[in-house]
């Protein structure tokens, strides 16, 4: 589609085609001997050629043979300056420009033979002289320097293309970035509060139970209650913090912040304090080797899988082994059956819930795997296995 821009310069280029051949017409006294009626052919010639390249954007070759013949009749009716190809210089950079080989070797097949003609019809030497080579070589000139262009506007609209590419991808990666700090801290907000609910709505029911036959354990609940309030205030301050942030935490290292590997005996003795007789069991290397990353999703996986075993199953026994390798943090988490085994259906409603899905991404984004699924005894177990590069980020 041809903007207004292009027309407009179309529209000057004929008015320019027009005017200057028509001046040096009549300025340089080329219509002393010619009949009257030949003035006006070859005035009339040059408006055709002129008009013509109106359309050289759309139709460059046939503008091109307009301009060609119209070139040779300014010739036959007498005109013999240069300035009667001008209209053709223009047609066949226009050919250039169009960026098609077999159109511009019609082109150039076309006018050179007539351009070796004339030159030397006008100058009296044999058409394959040195002169009239020279001539058309001329003619291949324009349509070289229009190729010249094209390949230059391609170039750079590649360049501004690849520009758009890029900042579309960094838009995109920017879009993930948040969506994936979003995910996160819903993960960390259902884990948060979903623990620390379920840990002061089972210690009020025991204080309540107990507050006027025995206090003192009452008020061991209670403690209980504030001691899981202060702990959930001090990680959804946390939490908030990222949110503050413009860089969404990475200031600190790169790493969200939050418990890790050294937080889970606090996080066990809280089970128990609810009536989950948990045992954690710990094994293999030293915890700093770890990224803060993988530790603080192998400690929310743990606190997850305790609050479903309180709300699911109760005052079972519980075991969490914890163990750290050489590459890799595996933690299996297994429950005994409660009081009244759940059904077929209530297992498949466990496995597929919130908790289960945010384990299943919290493992995902280190590129490890999770199983969830009840045990033969009736129970549950977790089985996370979660990749680390020592000293760096996930695997």
């Amino acid at each position: 589609m041809i903007t207004l821009l292009e027309r407009r310069g179309d529209l000057l280029l004929a008015g320019v085609c027009l005017t200057v051949p028509t001046a040096d017409l009549f300025l340089h006294d080329h219509v002393h001997g010619l009949h009257p009626l030949s003035v006006a052919g070859i005035v009339l010639c040059f408006a055709g050629m002129a008009g013509s390249l109106l359309l050289r954007s759309a139709r460059p070759l046939s503008v091109t043979v307009v301009c060609g013949a119209g070139g040779f009749a300014t010739w036959a009716l007498g005109f013999t300056s240069p300035l009667g190809g001008l209209s053709a210089g223009i047609a066949l950079y226009s050919v250039g420009v169009a960026g098609v080989p077999l159109t511009s070797a019609v082109a150039v097949a076309l006018v050179i033979p007539v351009s070796m003609v004339l030159e030397a019809r006008t100058e009296g030497v044999p058409p394959l002289s040195v002169s009239s080579l020279g001539h058309a070589a001329l003619v291949i000139c324009p349509v070289l320097v229009g190729h010249l262009v094209r390949q230059r506007r391609d170039t750079l609209l590649l360049r501004l293309r690849r520009a758009e590419d890029d900042a579309r991808a960094e838009l995109n990666l920017r879009q993930l970035r948040v969506e994936q700090e979003r995910r996160r801290i819903a993960r960390d907000l259902h884990d948060v509060v979903g623990h620390a609910l379920t840990t002061i709505s089972v210690q009020a029911s025991t204080a309540e139970r107990l507050l006027d036959k025995r206090p003192e354990f009452a008020r061991q609940a209670l403690a209980e209650i504030a001691t899981a309030g202060r702990e959930a205030l001090t990680e959804l301050r946390g939490i908030v913090s990222v949110l503050r942030e413009p860089d969404g935490g990475t200031s600190r290292g790169g790493e969200p912040p939050g418990p890790g590997l050294a937080a889970l005996p606090g996080l066990v003795d809280q089970a128990r304090a609810v009536g989950v007789r948990a045992t954690l069991v710990r094994t293999g290397a030293a915890a700093d080797r770890v990224p803060a990353s993988v530790q603080l999703a192998t400690y929310r996986i743990v606190q997850e899988s305790l609050t479903n075993i309180r709300r699911h199953a109760g005052e079972v026994s519980a075991v969490i082994e914890v163990e750290v390798g050489d590459d890799t943090v595996t933690a299996w988490i297994r429950n005994a059956p409660g009081p009244r085994p759940a059904t077929p259906a209530a297992r498949s409603t466990i496995a597929s819930g919130a908790g289960i899905t945010g384990m299943r991404e919290r493992t995902g984004l280190t590129g490890g795997t999770l199983l969830a699924r009840p045990t033969e005894a009736g129970g549950f177990e977790i089985e996370a296995v979660l990749p680390y590069r020592p000293g760096g980020g996930s695997a």
